[in-house]
């Protein structure tokens, strides 16, 4: 669902940029225009740098918008990512955004069951936390490779959510793809309904 939200294109100023986790990046970016309309599933476009090279702007899901602040959490994986892991706070890049639908919340929605693989949780976050502001419950499946590239399990524990992990190497949670997990999770949901 759009709602009409307007869109910018502004600079923002880089707040902070760690690595969180095996070659994944969280930027804190000041941009309380685009932090003021963003919605849980959005995205931006950044244009990383002035130059020639990378010409086009790369897309980014908003991780969370608040006080004047959106975060956005990457994983380097060619030039472009190599360039923003690289920014410093106080460097300023280029924002359009908010972009894209945002996600819908059934009226009659109890539970709602998130998704994510590798960088793809990054785009759960934002409506765990519109779930719990709407009082309804969620569980968070999160996959990587490997233990060392879990993303997002403290943020979304933090808001109330029952979280599960899988890795594709079994070094921690579940040894598997996250389609697996969910698969096991819902015959385990489906029994205990049943009996």
């Amino acid at each position: 669902m759009n709602d009409n939200i307007s869109k910018f294109d502004l600079k923002a100023k880089i707040l902070s940029n760690i690595e969180i986790a095996e070659s994944h990046f969280q930027i804190q970016l000041a941009c309380s225009e685009i932090a003021a309309t963003a919605r849980p599933g959005q995205f931006i476009h950044l244009l990383i740098d002035q130059r020639y090279e990378p010409l086009l702007r790369r897309p980014f899901t908003i991780y969370r918008a608040e006080n004047g602040i959106i975060e956005i959490i990457f994983q380097v994986i060619g030039r472009g990512t190599r360039l923003l892991s690289q920014k410093r706070p106080g460097d300023e890049v280029r924002v359009m955004g908010p972009l894209g639908n945002s996600f819908v919340i059934p009226e009659k929605l109890d539970t709602a069951i998130l998704i994510g693989g590798g960088i793809g949780i990054a785009s759960l976050v934002m409506l765990a936390e519109e779930l719990k502001r709407k009082k309804r419950c969620s569980i968070g499946l999160v996959g990587a490779q490997n233990c060392r590239q879990i993303l997002c399990v403290d943020d979304l524990q933090a808001v109330g959510t029952e979280v599960y992990v899988s890795t594709d190497d079994g070094s921690c949670g579940y040894h598997g793809l996250v389609t697996e997990l969910l698969r096991k999770i819902l015959l385990n949901y489906a029994s205990r309904i049943t009996h």
